[in-house]
C-alpha cells in the first residue's frame, strides 16, 4: 500500500510539473523543458535598452536584465515573463517597506516603456503553455541572461523568443 501511494505522488508531481494546455496549479515550480536552461553564457550579453534599440526582427541576441518592470511579470499557465535593464531602479533598496518592489514604481514610467523586455517560450511557434516562474529558481527580481530571436509584433513591440535562460541571483524578498 506504501509503494502504491509513493507511485501516486510521484506521477501527480510529474503530471503537474510538465508543460501542457492545463493551467497549472499554484505555485513556484515551473514545467519548462530542461532544455532552457542556458548553463553556458558564451558572449557578451547586451542590455534591455541596447536591444530594444538595435535589434531587428530575427536577430539572435544574448540579454542581461533583471526579472520585473511591472506588478504581474508572469503569467499563470504560459511561459513568458518581463526583464527590465539594469540601470533602471528597482525598489528593492528602498527604505520603506514595499510590497512588490519588482513593479519598479519609483522608476519614471517613460524609463520602463524602453527599458523592459517581454520574453517567451515557444513551441511550434505558439507560447508553451506552463509557468516559467520557478525554472531554475526564476522568481521576481532576478538578474537573468536570456538568448533568443527578435520578434516585431505587428503593433510595434518588442518580444524575445527565448531559447534559454540562466539564472544568476535574485533580489525577491
Amino acid at each position: 500500500m506504501k509503494s502504491l501511494l509513493s507511485l501516486a505522488c510521484v506521477l501527480s508531481l510529474f503530471f503537474f510539473s510538465a508543460c501542457g494546455d492545463k493551467a497549472t496549479p499554484a505555485r513556484v515550480a515551473s514545467g519548462l523543458p530542461e532544455s532552457n536552461w542556458l548553463s553556458d553564457i558564451s558572449g557578451t550579453p547586451r542590455s534591455v535598452r541596447e536591444v530594444i534599440s538595435n535589434a531587428k526582427d530575427g536577430q539572435t541576441v544574448l540579454v542581461t536584465g533583471r526579472v520585473g518592470g511591472t506588478a504581474e511579470i508572469f503569467v499563470p499557465g504560459r511561459a513568458t515573463f518581463l526583464i527590465a535593464d539594469l540601470a533602471l531602479k528597482d525598489c528593492y533598496d528602498m527604505t520603506d517597506e514595499c510590497k512588490q518592489p519588482w513593479d519598479y514604481c519609483c522608476e519614471d514610467p517613460a524609463a520602463l516603456q524602453t527599458g523592459t523586455l517581454a520574453i517567451e517560450f515557444h513551441a511550434n511557434g505558439k507560447v508553451l503553455s506552463c509557468d516559467a516562474r520557478g525554472f531554475h529558481g526564476l522568481d521576481h527580481g532576478n538578474d537573468v541572461s536570456v538568448q533568443g530571436v527578435i520578434k516585431r509584433t505587428a503593433s510595434g513591440s518588442i518580444v524575445l523568443v527565448a531559447s534559454g535562460v540562466n539564472v544568476s541571483k535574485g533580489r525577491a524578498k
